[in-house]
């Protein structure tokens, strides 16, 4: 395969063909809030334009003026040290005041006051971009951006050289914790989508970061046996580690499938393309199997009251605690008795659930379908059903599912796979969906909503949801095509394909043609997405 040249964010010329070609919007060195800054609509003029400003302040002027800034209380401050000029307003700070004028205008780069350097105060460190360092040099030596005096050939050669800035620069913001990339073993895209997703569940994170599952105490591995939530538990201490930021490589995992003797997992190999959704399944209950404080009963397969306590709703797993919600179906008897409606309501027995899957065959070509469209087309629509009502004989009937139980992590899944013949077809339907999702209209408790009392205030709040984890599909069929994933940390988005790892932004996010939905309980998200 033919290997693509790096890119960064802008290039006014081309390069000569021994040198990398850069692309505007590409980031390849350096910093991604800088690559973000460069795609917005008119944001590489405006941020040229700025940055050439800062120069021509940092330039022409006498040093010493460049050394002054305005307070708290517009009053005029000299400052020994370095100031940072920003390129989205005409304001200087000290290093000190950056943090506080990025969180209250979201302003991210500056320029430093002495040699023109650029800034990110989100990655707290210069980051280094070779057109906007060209024309730093050219200001600096030449005095003008036109550069009337030729700079030496040799003088900043090694400057665009590739191997160069591999070795001293970074493809990531460098202050992200927990955010790094997974490589693909060939066709395990599918895999590594489930595992980011999962990486930044918060539930999921605590239980390994807190040693709910501990290796040295495993009796799996103590048999050499393998584990999968010890692997799981490694993967986590991975993540986390300040210091280690490459892309994890998540064979161990991919082996305890391998490894296993159970048939359903005999598909799962590195060559062959899988559901993502099906995988996320057997990693569930595999977890479940093994984290469950009644994990033993699962051998007393003699003992069929101990099994269904084991695969029970009371079961403590991390899985079950994370995902598991129940239904409920409502039978309706639409029969009548000496002429008026008999009306006799059946509840059926709670059902568990770990994910909710959702159609998208009734969608029409013309119509603009979102999330609550189809939550709503599975839970507020009556069907007829096979009953007999024991109040009237009769025979008719209607039969509606509501939601019981929410769990604190709902997964979503958009069934874009059709079985068609002996393969499936995919419906690529895009769908809109929330940031912020109300399920409670979708409960057996929505009558209990009305007003503005405080349990009103409760019950909605325990049903109020935001998003943490998109999964994409790219293709046109189940067995081929591509997933990445997208996935919030820090109240940030990132964008996971395979081990690349890139910035986001809510727009790209909600444009996604996506295929499962990760929300977690309002209780569990972030104090900025709450307000």
């Amino acid at each position: 395969m033919e290997s693509s040249r790096p890119g960064t964010p802008m290039t006014p010329r081309r390069m000569k063909e021994d040198k990398p070609t850069y692309k505007p919007g590409v980031l390849s060195y350096g910093c991604d809030h800088l690559r973000l800054s460069m795609i917005k609509p008119k944001g590489r003029s405006l941020f040229l334009k700025n940055y050439k400003n800062a120069l021509v302040s940092i330039t022409d002027n006498s040093p010493i003026l460049v050394q002054h800034y305005k307070d708290k209380k517009d009053r005029t401050v000299a400052r020994i040290g370095p100031l940072y000029l920003c390129t989205q307003c005409d304001l200087t700070f000290p290093e000190d005041r950056l943090e506080e004028h990025s969180k209250t205008d979201g302003h991210r780069i500056y320029v430093e006051s002495r040699k023109g350097h650029v800034f990110c105060n989100m990655c707290k460190d210069f980051v280094f971009d070779p057109t906007l360092e060209a024309l730093r040099t050219k200001k600096v030596e030449t005095g003008s951006f036109a550069g009337s005096r030729k700079r030496k050939p040799d003088q900043h050669a090694d400057l665009f050289q590739e191997a160069t800035m591999k070795e001293h620069a970074s493809k990531r913001a460098c202050n992200t914790i927990s955010v790094r990339g997974m490589w693909n073993m060939g066709s395990t895209c599918y895999m590594t989508v489930i595992l980011e997703s999962l990486v930044h569940n918060p539930l999921v994170r605590n239980f390994y970061l807190s040693e709910g599952h501990k290796p040295t105490t495993c009796p799996r591995s103590q048999n050499n046996e393998p584990c999968l939530s010890c692997n799981m538990d490694e993967m986590f201490q991975l993540f986390n580690n300040f210091e280690d930021k490459t892309p994890f490589r998540p064979h161990d995992i991919l082996g305890s499938f391998i490894l296993s003797s159970k048939a359903a997992y005999a598909a799962l190999l590195p060559n062959e393309q899988q559901d993502a959704h099906e995988f996320l399944n057997f990693l569930l209950e595999e977890l479940h199997e093994i984290t469950s404080s009644d994990a033993q009963l699962l051998a007393l397969e003699s003992s069929p009251t101990k099994r269904s306590k084991y695969h029970s709703e009371d079961c403590d797993c991390v899985v079950h605690q994370t995902f598991y919600g129940k239904t409920q179906s409502i039978i309706k008897c639409r029969g009548e008795v000496g002429g008026k409606k008999c009306g006799a309501v059946t509840r059926s027995s709670p059902q568990q659930f770990s994910d909710l899957s959702l159609g998208l065959e009734f969608l029409g070509k013309n119509s603009l379908p979102s999330l609550e469209k189809l939550l709503k087309k599975e839970y507020f629509t009556q069907e007829q059903c096979e009953y007999t009502c024991s109040t009237c004989g009769s025979k008719k009937a209607t039969k509606q599912v509501s939601i019981k139980t929410l769990p604190n992590v709902l997964c979503i899944q958009l069934k874009r796979f059709s079985q068609r013949g002996s393969g499936a077809i995919k419906i690529k339907k895009k769908v809109s969906f929330p940031l912020k999702l109300e399920m409670l209209p979708y409960t057996d408790r929505s009558g209990e909503a009305k007003g503005h009392g405080k349990t009103q205030h409760a019950l909605k709040t325990r049903s109020t949801y935001h998003l943490q984890s998109v999964v994409v599909h790219k293709g046109s069929a189940l067995e081929q095509g591509h997933y990445i994933s997208y996935s919030k940390y820090d109240n940030q988005w990132f964008q996971f394909d395979d081990h690349k790892s890139l910035l986001a932004s809510k727009s790209e996010v909600l444009g996604a043609e996506a295929y499962m939905l990760f929300y977690v309980i309002q209780s569990l998200a972030s104090a900025d997405e709450q307000n």
